[in-house]
């Protein structure tokens, strides 16, 4: 970006009055010092001019310049702007020609504190100042002034920074994005690890767990064991152990059950016994009726 050398305006329009010829007394005393580059010495002799005329825009320029060479962008844009509307179009011109400079110089500013955004907001508003200046410039070119080259120069040059900031930005937004999503990988990563890590501990058994169980396991309570014997096979046809010998002596039973005779057979083995042996067999039946004493009767 080119920056016109900013010339101070001598005033000459007050000189028929003893007060304008002090007011331009001052103004030139002021430029003086300008160009010394003594800012300070320059801008008290403008204020103090300006409280004879404060409307004058040549004083408001000037004043700009000040504030511009001292980098205080701000209050030489209010001067500036006040010049501009003020002034006639080549002061208008000139003017909004350094309103151009002061923006882009601010929009530099928020580039180097990180604030894209409206840097590019200055950026393009500087742009737009330099075209108005362009245009005005033009005007009076058919009046017989000459054209700047810097004006173009300044377009061109503003319009390059505008594509770089916006780049700027992309490859940010970009970045901010990759980052964005390392971070949720990760975090996922980290949680995963987590959770197996988690798994791996439920996995493993705990010695203090174990010899607890194998004390329960040796030391069964007596309802745990009536459980464990009921939960037992049966012995095949539904029949349980007898180790004192009950089953033999149930079986003894149905064998005499099984020997008994009918009474046609009974009949016939006593027509085969003698006498004496069926005697014999009278006292048995009495005997085992009720235990009386047999008397040898005549049946």
């Amino acid at each position: 970006m080119k920056s016109r050398k900013q010339v101070p305006i001598l005033l000459l329009a007050f000189a028929a009055s003893a007060s304008a010829e002090s007011v331009a007394g001052r103004v030139r005393e002021a430029n003086q010092r300008y160009r010394q580059n003594d800012l300070e010495g320059a801008m008290n002799l403008y204020q103090d001019a300006r409280t004879d005329a404060p409307e004058s825009p040549e004083l408001a320029y000037n004043i700009g310049n000040v504030y511009f060479q001292e980098k205080k962008l701000d209050e030489a844009i209010r001067s500036f702007q006040e010049a501009a509307q003020k002034g006639d179009a080549a002061l208008k011109a000139d003017a909004l020609f350094n309103l151009g400079n002061c923006t882009y110089r601010r929009a530099q500013q928020k580039e180097s504190a990180e604030k894209l955004d409206e840097a590019l907001q200055d950026a393009r508003t500087a742009l737009d100042l330099y075209k108005e200046a362009r245009q005005t410039r033009k005007a009076l070119m058919r009046d017989g002034a000459s054209e700047d080259p810097d004006l173009d120069h300044n377009i061109e040059f503003t319009q390059r920074e505008i594509r770089r900031i916006l780049d700027k930005m992309l490859q940010r937004a970009k970045q901010n994005e990759k980052s964005n999503q390392d971070s949720s990988s990760q975090g996922e990563k980290q949680q995963q690890q987590q959770e197996q890590r988690a798994g791996d501990e439920k996995a493993r058994p705990d010695p203090s767990r174990s010899q607890d169980e194998e004390k329960k396991q040796e030391g069964k309570a007596p309802e745990q064991e009536q459980e464990e014997a009921a939960a037992q096979p049966k012995p095949a046809g539904g029949k349980k152990e007898d180790p004192e010998g009950k089953e033999d002596k149930e079986s003894d039973g149905k064998d005499a059950r099984a020997q008994r005779l009918t009474p046609e057979q009974a009949r016939a083995l006593l027509d085969r016994l003698s006498d004496k042996e069926k005697e014999e067999l009278k006292k048995r039946k009495m005997q085992a009726r009720g235990g009386g004493h047999y008397t040898d009767r005549d049946w």
